[in-house]
């Protein structure tokens, strides 16, 4: 019987093959011949390459766990292009089978497998970046099949395509549609739908809609890496709404359903840092972190564990432990992240107390690890410069008083101090081992503020205060010999020298400048010349305190205290007035009224007639300054104004009738540059010279004075006008290309379009202008260069100095660096003239050769 039974069944195959071959007739054997030979041929082979890609995609894909995780996985447009050629095969294939094996019968698709390839192909165009048609693909899967499942699969792929494309009002659109119009039943599309719409929510951020969305699509998500990703988002999530109890329950979510090994180490991480403190087992996670920190094969990742700790410490209220934390995490490993966040945390901490001093510190250390593309980076920048000033006018008074204090003593006193002295800095010379102890010894993690001794060299927050210019200046360096040498068989000829040194110091140590006694001497102030000089110094310091604590810490406490030292130790000092002015203020600030009046009859006794004593007694006075400050300002506009125009002289005279009418305005500086410029203008740049010269030294504060200086300088470079018009004669002989210096210039680079998008390049290009260079006024555009290359301009530098400073800075910044440079770009500065000869003659190479000859001649 099966000889009779094959045979019939061959008779039926062939049967099909012959009947089969019409995609016109809607019959059950055609339908069966074309469904087979789509969904097994062409569609199979199709979503394997597909499923391929994507799967290596993702088993590669690189989290960054400190940014909100991803729902979808999509490659950048960078990844994209290695995966174009699958893409295009995806395409093809999908393409021949529509082709080949569409039944479209009484405008109805008869093959089952159609649609799906038309969504498989529009899937392809989407990761080849191709928006457009994917959007007009899945378009008509949307129209032509009307209520079959695949119309809502192709609505989801279009919001996904307008998600990427930033339009997201036609993203809401849809969503809109799908929720008010379309009922989704198949359980694997509530899961995508879920997902889609909590995607959109985050890119709104609407945590609390992307939250519930994304948890009805975490319960239904069979695949278990992608359930452990969400749930890590839906805990990142809570984060951001502050319910820290919910972000506990998703990173134990995560961690219970044993993702790989990073996202599990990741979550037990963050459920530290944010964990529910009110759930009371914080013991229990601060024991497995300690279990985490003991496991060798987590040696790279003890500093995240020292944070955690240090976060699970705060969140306890248990500061000082934390702090301990923080300063472990900041001191092992080399991750910058950590470091500056750990360093934040302890510069925040102390900032609180007040301790200016190792505040200062931490902030220093902090911005020395962060880039300073970070959103935060000019706040921490500002507070670290006020701190580093205030400790600069600290350590002055320290200092000083020190050396008064010990000036003095009876000579016998201080010579025995200084032998005290002497024996400890060898007693600490031999009981460190290594200089990386020293250094150690030394940092801020282990200052404290007491002294070992009464002098102010031995102090050892003021040392830890150092150490933080050391790695300012050197680095972080490993503990090792000659580690000033930052290129070490590089200093070739420094080599000798350096040998000899290093030499010297390991085998002459008694050549420790602290071991005699003309070290402690050299700055004491022991004449009563040196005396009043160091006096000056103490009270200037302490002006210059009084107004840090002020103005840039509204600490008006210690303001009032360092002002009340002035007022104590130098009542007879000309800064007494504004002193008690400011004293006078500060009271009235806190509301210690007594305190207020008594400073403002001192005020009034000693100086009735002064600006301070008006400022007390008359409320409009600051007002009516106002009024002759703004008449002085609009004379200057006015004269100003004639200098734009081109009337040198009219705006000439009325700078010099200013002298006379506005005798000691609060811009006589301005009214004297300008007065410059215009002579300049009217008898050539020698005058201009001179006068600027002056202003410099006259008015050194002035805000003019880097202009002048900037002046200066082309001045300058305009009277080597014959050593320039030598270098073009030899430029000459090699291109047609001229040397012009100062001609305005622009930065030029040629983009292949089909290595790196030229919107994206424009895009960095606007960040890193509005980043580094916003007081430029710069201006891109990009405009086709040849069958090759875009060509994108950034332009204008007034000379080549300011294009090549540009230009120095693209090849150095690192973003600029990780996006712009993986093109492999050609890219240079041109003066305006030169440009207008390369375009013309698309001269790629000539051009290269004679831009290397500039930069070698910088």
């Amino acid at each position: 019987m099966q000889p009779v039974k094959y045979s019939i069944a061959v008779i039926f195959f062939l049967a099909i093959l012959l009947s089969g071959c019409s995609v016109k007739k809607d019959k059950p054997i055609n339908r069966f011949y074309h469904q087979l030979t789509t969904h097994y041929n062409g569609y199979f082979n199709a979503r394997e390459i597909m499923r391929q890609r994507e799967q290596t995609f993702a088993n590669n894909y690189k989290y960054v766990y400190d940014e909100l995780l991803p729902v979808f996985l999509f490659p950048s447009e960078e990844e994209a292009k290695s995966w174009q050629q699958d893409m295009d095969k995806v395409i093809e294939k999908c393409n021949r089978v529509i082709v080949r094996h569409s039944m479209f019968i009484r405008k109805k698709e008869r093959n089952k497998w159609i649609d799906e390839s038309y969504l498989l192909m529009a899937k392809a165009h989407m990761y080849k970046y191709d928006f457009t048609t994917a959007i007009e693909t899945y378009e008509f899967v949307a129209q032509n099949f009307k209520g079959d499942p695949s119309r809502i699969d192709a609505l989801m792929g279009m919001i996904q395509c307008y998600m990427h494309l930033k339009q997201y009002n036609k993203a809401a659109n849809l969503i809109n549609l799908i929720d008010n119009d379309e009922k989704i039943t198949d359980e694997d599309q509530k899961v995508q739908y879920y997902a889609i719409k909590a995607d959109y929510f985050i890119t709104k951020q609407k945590w609390e809609d992307a939250i519930e969305w994304l948890n009805k699509a975490m319960v239904k998500q069979k695949n278990k890496k992608i359930r452990s990703r969400w749930a890590f988002i839906l805990a990142q999530l809570s984060q951001k709404t502050g319910n820290f109890k919910d972000a506990t329950k998703y990173y134990s979510l995560v961690i219970k359903w044993k993702p790989d090994y990073e996202m599990e180490f990741q979550a037990k991480l963050f459920r530290a840092i944010y964990f529910d403190v009110a759930s009371g087992k914080s013991g229990e996670i601060k024991k497995e972190l300690l279990k985490m920190l003991a496991d060798k094969k987590n040696k790279e990742y003890r500093d995240q564990i020292y944070f955690a700790l240090g976060e699970l410490a705060l969140r306890e209220n248990a500061e000082a432990t934390a702090m301990d934390y923080f300063a472990k995490a900041a001191a092992v490993g080399n991750n910058k992240k950590i470091k500056w966040q750990a360093y934040l945390r302890l510069g925040k901490y102390y900032f609180a107390k007040p301790d200016y001093k190792n505040a200062a510190a931490y902030y220093d250390s902090c911005l020395m690890n962060l880039d300073n593309n970070h959103p935060d980076y000019y706040e921490i920048e500002d507070r670290t410069k006020a701190l580093k000033n205030l400790v600069i006018y600290i350590n002055i008074v320290e200092k000083e008083d020190s050396l008064l204090r010990v000036a003095e003593m009876p000579e016998e006193k201080r010579k025995e101090i200084i032998e005290k002295l002497i024996a400890q800095a060898k007693e600490k010379q031999e009981s460190e081992q290594t200089q990386g102890n020293f250094l150690n010894n030394n940092n801020a993690l282990a200052s404290n503020n007491t002294s070992t001794g009464e002098w102010y060299f031995y102090n050892p927050t003021a040392l830890g205060f150092g150490f933080t210019e050391f790695r300012k200046r050197w680095g972080d360096r490993p503990l090792e010999d000659n580690w000033r040498r930052s290129v070490k068989m590089s200093s070739s000829f420094n080599l000798a020298n350096d040998q000899d040194s290093s030499k010297q110091e390991t085998t002459n140590p008694d050549n420790n400048p602290m071991f005699s006694e003309e070290y402690y001497l050299k700055d004491l102030p022991l004449t009563q010349e040196q005396k009043m000089a160091s006096h000056a110094k103490i009270l200037d310091a302490y002006y210059q305190l009084g107004f840090i604590y002020k103005e840039n810490f509204n600490d008006l406490q210690k303001s009032i205290d360092a002002f009340e030292k002035i007022v104590e130790k130098y009542d007879t000092s000309e800064l007494i007035i504004p002193v008690y002015y400011q004293l006078f203020r500060n009271y009235q600030k806190i509301q210690n009224f007594s305190k207020a009046e008594h400073y403002k009859n001192l005020l009034l006794e000693k100086a009735p007639y002064s600006d301070y004593a008006r400022l007390i007694n008359d409320p409009d006075y600051l007002k009516n300054q106002d009024i002759d400050k703004k008449r002085v300002e609009n004379y200057y506009s006015a004269a100003y104004n004639y200098y734009k125009s081109g009337d040198y002289q009219t705006s000439l005279t009325r700078c010099l009738a200013s002298f006379e009418n506005f005798p000691d305005n609060h811009i006589m500086d301005k009214f004297s540059f300008l007065k410059a410029l215009n002579l300049g203008k009217l008898y050539g740049n020698d005058t201009l010279k001179t006068l600027l010269n002056e202003f410099v030294k006259t008015y050194p504060q002035s805000e003019e004075k880097p202009l002048a200086e900037e002046i200066l300088k082309k001045i300058d470079q305009i009277n080597q006008t014959a050593q320039n018009a030598q270098n073009n004669q030899q430029f000459a002989k090699k291109t047609e290309y001229l040397y012009a210096p100062m001609e305005d210039h622009f930065f030029v680079a040629l983009i292949d379009e089909n290595k790196i998008s030229m919107n994206n390049v424009k895009n960095y290009f606007s960040n890193f202008n509005t980043a580094l260079f916003s007081q430029k006024q710069l201006f891109s555009n990009s405009i086709l260069f040849n069958d090759q290359f875009n060509m994108l301009q950034i332009k204008t530098f007034p000379n080549l100095n300011e294009a090549m400073n540009y230009y120095d800075a693209v090849s150095k910044n690192h973003t600029i660096l990780k996006y712009f440079h993986q093109a492999q770009p050609v890219y240079f500065v041109i003066s305006k003239s030169n440009f207008q000869i390369f375009y013309k003659e698309k001269d790629i190479e000539g051009y290269q050769k004679f831009f290397s000859q500039i930069k070698n001649s910088q």
